[in-house]
Parts: C-alpha cells; sequence; structure tokens
C-alpha cells in the first residue's frame, strides 16, 4: 500500500467514534497519530518512532483477544494502521535495515530463552547462530557473481567494516 492510500486510510479511522472505555489503550492511538502527523508533513520516521509503534503493536496484539464489539473492531483497525505504519518506515533502506535487525534480534532473544535458558553461558551458540545468518545473507551475491572468489573477499571486507562501526556505536551509546 502506498503512502497516500496508507494517509487515506488513517484519516478515515480518525472520524470513527472513539470507545469510551479502554482508556489505557488510547496512548497508543496517540503513538500511531504522531506517526502519522510525520507522514502528513513528509517527514520520515525515524528508529524510535518505530520503536514505538512496535511497542504499541504489541500492546495492541496482547489487548485484542479481550476486547470486543466497537472497542476491538476499532483497536483491530488501528493495530492495522500501526502495521501499515511500520511497513511504510520500512521502505526506507537504512530504516528497514535497522527494523529488521531489532526483529531478528527479538526473535534470537525468545530463542535463547525458551531453548537456552537465557544463560550467557550460551554466547557462542547465540554468536554462531548470528554468523551463520549473516554467510547465509553473502552466499547469493558471492554464488551471482563472475568472479566469486573476488566477490567473498570484498563482501566479507565490507561485513568487517560495517560490524565494527555498528559495535562501536552501539557500545559508545551504552550506558556504564
Amino acid at each position: 500500500m502506498n503512502l497516500p492510500d496508507v494517509l487515506r486510510k488513517w484519516d478515515a479511522f480518525d472520524s470513527l467514534p472513539r470507545p469510551s472505555e479502554h482508556a489505557e489503550l488510547q496512548s497508543f492511538e496517540t503513538f500511531a497519530a504522531m506517526a502519522y502527523l510525520k507522514f502528513t508533513d513528509g517527514s520520515k520516521l525515524d528508529m524510535r518512532d518505530v520503536q514505538l509503534l512496535w511497542h504499541c503493536q504489541d500492546g495492541l496484539s496482547k489487548a485484542l483477544g479481550s476486547l470486543t464489539g466497537a472497542a476491538k473492531e476499532y483497536f483491530t483497525e488501528l493495530d492495522e494502521l500501526v502495521r501499515l505504519a511500520i511497513r511504510q518506515a520500512a521502505s526506507e533502506p537504512w530504516l528497514f535495515a535497522n527494523i529488521v535487525a531489532v526483529e531478528l534480534k527479538e526473535l534470537l532473544d525468545k530463542r535463547v530463552n525458551e531453548s537456552l535458558s537465557g544463560s550467557m553461558a550460551h554466547f557462542p551458540a547465540i554468536l554462531g547462530a548470528t554468523i551463520s545468518l549473516v554467510a547465509d545473507v553473502l552466499r547469493g551475491p558471492i554464488l551471482l557473481s563472475p568472479d566469486p572468489d573476488k566477490a567473498r573477499e570484498a563482501l566479507l571486507r565490507s561485513a568487517v567494516e560495517q560490524l565494527q562501526k555498528t559495535v562501536e556505536q552501539f557500545t559508545r551509546a551504552a550506558p556504564r
């Protein structure tokens, strides 16, 4: 769905009567509205905006099962709009990379907690899964290259440089 269609869908939603019950869910609408205001201004969502939308999506998906009637319809529509906003934001390459990274990290954390008891003693397995993913992503361009050896070296150099920059960025910003 393109941005004008998403905005029309938001405008239609915004004209719906708000349910008076479930005030605890109204903040999700407020956060979603802030994202849509950015879209209407021609601005792009940043990673903080997307994380806020994920929080909304998570809260809405947990609440939807217990809702009924008009409230369920209203918040189901809001949930769909939040998902559309995240998808719209993901159309930007740099934000797509961040969004997918966060999604993969959340899935990895979930699997670690389910299968490995969340222990840091399992760090080699966590790192191994991550490295396997990167290798699988690099495999396609390497195999399609006219010179796979040269492509492998160039992609590995690029991956190492990006990893160094990212680790430096994350560790500089980390609280001590």
